[in-house]
């Protein structure tokens, strides 16, 4: 357990590397600065980030049990001391701990940060099942279906702080607008909020910065299906949208099936999503507006790999630029977006 109270919990900002505390003792280290050793930016960049979510910290302090937990706890605590900016910390238990669970974390290759994310996630879930709650709201008589899906999810997965700090609800309806019918109502959790680039108003519009508020109005409006209503024969339309939101969101540009892969996110430092929720008294404390605490770059060297670099608020005070266990500090966060495209944003509530 921390030897911090939870209002002086301070992280540093401190270099990640994926080098065990033992190679970290000896001389040779003084030879890896500046080195993406094992091919880990992917699990540093995102540690940075998701250790800039103050909700996240507080709780994941008080646990106790799981591999992962005590290597979380340990992690945080290293960096809590660790203000020096010719020193680094290691991510090493973190993905030993990952990899006991999931055997991609055994080697050292290149992984998708989307996946780590969701993992790791998933897997402190797992561990911290009696630390916590979900407290959801819904429907009783107009919402059957969301009530199937919280008791499936619940016996599923359990409770957890991390619910509530990380997961939200989708809900997909299938209806007609001709005789009002509606049916095939679906509820889905997601801990990425995962929002493909418009490949019809940015594919081909090189220069153009891409707005989020365009991404999630595109994410939430109705689209046709090759389905016909069973009352009229009309063709059917579907539309998802957020049911529930999570204290800490994080999105993800998905360009994978656009041309364009240039095109400027235009980062936004607060996001009031208070237009893009189905029933905004179903969330829990009538709070929309998201904070930015973190970035994540990702940068393609070839189809099959690149590189995450990361920038973060560093105690809610200054913004950091990350390239595994190297920084530098810069105020302008404007100026970092500008060198580098965002992948990832992590917010906070």
């Amino acid at each position: 357990m921390s030897n911090y109270k939870e209002e002086e919990i301070k992280i540093f900002p401190v270099g990640l590397i994926n080098l065990s505390r033992d190679t970290q003792r000896t001389k040779q280290y003084k030879h890896y600065k500046n080195s993406n050793l094992n091919n880990s930016c992917y699990i540093n960049a995102s540690i940075q980030c998701l250790f800039r979510l103050d909700g996240f910290v507080k709780n994941i302090l008080k646990c106790k049990n799981g591999k992962l937990v005590s290597a979380t706890k340990n992690l945080i605590n290293n960096m809590q001391r660790t203000n020096n900016k010719y020193k680094s910390c290691s991510v090493f238990e973190i993905k030993q701990a990952m990899a006991e669970k999931n055997e991609i974390y055994e080697n050292d290759y290149q992984e998708d940060a989307n996946e780590f994310i969701s993992n790791y996630l998933n897997d402190l879930l797992q561990e911290t099942k009696n630390n916590g709650g979900i407290s959801w709201k819904y429907l009783d008589k107009d919402e059957a279906s969301f009530i199937d899906f919280y008791n499936k999810f619940y016996k599923r997965k359990g409770s957890s702080f991390i619910i509530n700090q990380f997961y939200g609800v989708l809900r997909t309806e299938n209806y007609c607008k001709n005789c009002n019918y509606s049916f095939n109502i679906k509820f889905n959790a997601f801990n990425i909020l995962d929002l493909p680039i418009d490949e019809e108003k940015y594919g081909y519009k090189f220069g153009e910065e891409i707005e989020i508020n365009d991404l999630l109005r595109n994410f939430i409006a109705e689209r046709d299906i090759e389905e016909v209503c069973v009352n009229c024969g009309e063709d059917i339309k579907a539309k998802t949208t957020i049911y529930n939101l999570p204290k800490c969101l994080i999105i993800y540009f998905n360009r994978e099936k656009s041309n364009n892969r240039k095109n400027k996110i235009n980062v936004q430092k607060t996001l009031n999503f208070r237009k893009f929720v189905y029933d905004r008294s179903l969330n829990e404390d009538d709070n929309f507006y998201y904070n930015l605490k973190g970035i994540i770059f990702y940068s393609p060297y070839s189809s099959k790999g690149g590189h995450y670099q990361s920038a973060c608020l560093v105690n809610n005070e200054s913004w950091y630029y990350f390239n595994d266990n190297f920084y530098e500090t810069d105020k302008n966060l404007l100026r970092i977006c500008d060198d580098e495209n965002p992948s990832f944003l992590f917010y906070e509530k």
